[in-house]
């Protein structure tokens, strides 16, 4: 039966066809070159741009007429269909390489598996090495989702490369919650961490607290601050700052300077800025101490006050004049001359 171009009637696809007979592809040309390519199993090769003017693009399962592959546009939106009526939940979109290994899957409850056929997530990415990692990049700054970094150790790492001045920050509506520098500084309500890590507010712990150091110091501000040294016996001057004793029994004692010996405070109360020099004294716990046992041998558990040489600490003989000028307890032995000792801070 001939063709015609205005159509045919009476037709029968099982014996009336546009094609071939044998197993050889339906093939058409223009201008000699191969255009479109038809094969028996119903795969087609489309020489260049594949469209469709007015209208969709549908490739059919064929295991399942109902579900396929619909390309078509939506208002002014290129939209990619998969699936259709009574379709099984299981349905998606695969984007795979010639090796057929799916590189991304996008599953109609709009999880996406990169690296994965299975997503359990919004955003699912799986792989080893770099593969298994989420970059995001705007204008030169990135920040890098890492949760098999290399090493003895495995953590999830978040990296960021931003700049000299710049960190990480998290927040909620637009209010900064956490904020960590390229210093290394933590801040838990502020933006501008001074400290490893600094907390605008209140803290709440419901367990322990263990610190290193050994003693609770307080900064005062003292005289000629540059010129002191770790250990020194401190007293109140007239005008409320501490400077080194120089007086045996002086009741005006406040403490001994913190982080002799490598012993470093555990808490540091009052930190802040002045105009005069600031500097930690120990006023609780254990701290290392000038002490002159030149008159007096020290003995562990002896009580100490100050002495004549100034910024040291001596044993307190004569009880009534102690009272008030006790610095604490010597926790090691001085047989004579000049050291350095560690003591139990108790001002009495």
């Amino acid at each position: 039966m001939p063709w015609d171009l205005t159509g045919n009637s009476g037709t029968n696809p099982a014996t009336n066809f546009l094609g071939t007979a044998d197993n050889q592809p339906l093939v058409i040309r223009t201008n000699g070159a191969e255009a479109l390519r038809i094969t028996g199993t119903g795969a087609v090769d489309v020489a260049g741009d594949l469209r469709s003017i007015g209208g969709s693009l549908r490739a059919s399962n064929p295991n399942n007429q109902a579900a396929g592959v619909t390309l078509s546009w939506l208002n002014d939106v290129a939209r990619i269909r998969v699936g259709g009526d009574g379709v099984g939940a299981t349905r998606g979109l695969d984007i795979q390489t010639t090796s057929d290994r799916s590189l991304m899957r996008i599953l109609h409850n709009a999880t996406v598996g990169i690296g994965t056929t299975n997503p359990i997530a919004g955003l699912h990415v799986s792989g080893t090495g770099r593969n298994g990692t989420i970059r995001i990049e705007r204008e030169g700054k990135s920040l890098q989702l890492n949760p098999n970094w290399q090493g003895e150790n495995r953590f999830a790492r978040v990296t960021t490369v931003l700049g000299s001045n710049m960190g990480l920050q998290l927040d909620t509506n637009e209010v900064p919650k956490l904020t960590i520098t390229v210093g290394g500084n933590v801040g838990i309500g502020t933006t501008n961490p001074q400290e490893k890590l600094h907390v605008d507010g209140n803290v709440l712990v419901t367990g322990d607290i263990t610190l290193s150091g050994a003693d609770c110091a307080e900064n005062f501000d003292v005289e000629e601050a540059q010129s002191l040294e770790p250990g020194m016996v401190m007293v109140i001057d007239q005008e409320g700052t501490l400077k080194p004793s120089e007086q045996p029994y002086d009741k005006r004692v406040a403490g001994v300077v913190s982080g002799a010996g490598g012993l470093k405070p555990g808490i540091v109360l009052d930190k802040q800025e002045s105009n005069e020099g600031r500097l930690p004294v120990a006023l609780v716990g254990k701290v290392v101490c000038n002490v002159d046992a030149r008159h007096s041998s020290i003995e562990v558990g002896d009580l100490l006050t100050t002495s004549s040489t100034p910024g040291h600490a001596m044993k307190a003989d004569d009880p009534l004049r102690a009272f008030g000028a006790v610095i604490g307890k010597a926790l090691h032995s001085l047989k004579g001359g000049q050291g350095i000792i560690p003591v139990l801070i108790a001002l009495q």
